[in-house]
């Protein structure tokens, strides 16, 4: 995962499409444009996890827009993943919200590039 400077800069970048709401210790949260979609976008890196989520207010967010929201948090060349854990470990805090999520301390297996 990009730094938190690196984050706050492509998000500055953006402006006026984005703005940065809050930042802590271990996370920001901040809004931006992909077209014409206001994002609300959550970037944290607690618990040995980099993980992103990105809800739209009464949409789940498209493709574009977790690729748009990727492009700003990882370097290009660097694997996230969206996942689906077993429905007992579901938390449902926004009914439109996706996540990008990557381990800090292992590398994320890759299959075949013809698969992908």
């Amino acid at each position: 995962m990009r730094t938190a400077e690196q984050i706050k800069a492509a998000i500055a970048e953006l402006r006026p499409a984005g703005w940065l709401l809050a930042e802590g210790v271990d996370g920001l949260m901040c809004r931006v444009m992909c077209k014409d979609r206001v994002l609300q976008v959550i970037v944290s890196w607690g618990f040995g996890w980099d993980h992103v989520s990105v809800s739209r207010a009464n949409k789940v967010p498209c493709w574009d827009d977790m690729i748009h929201v990727k492009r700003i948090c990882f370097e290009p060349e660097e694997p996230a993943y969206m996942l689906a854990p077993p429905e007992s470990r579901y938390v449902n805090v926004h009914p439109h919200v996706l996540h990008w999520w990557r381990p800090q301390t292992a590398e994320i297996p890759m299959p075949p590039r013809e698969m992908v």
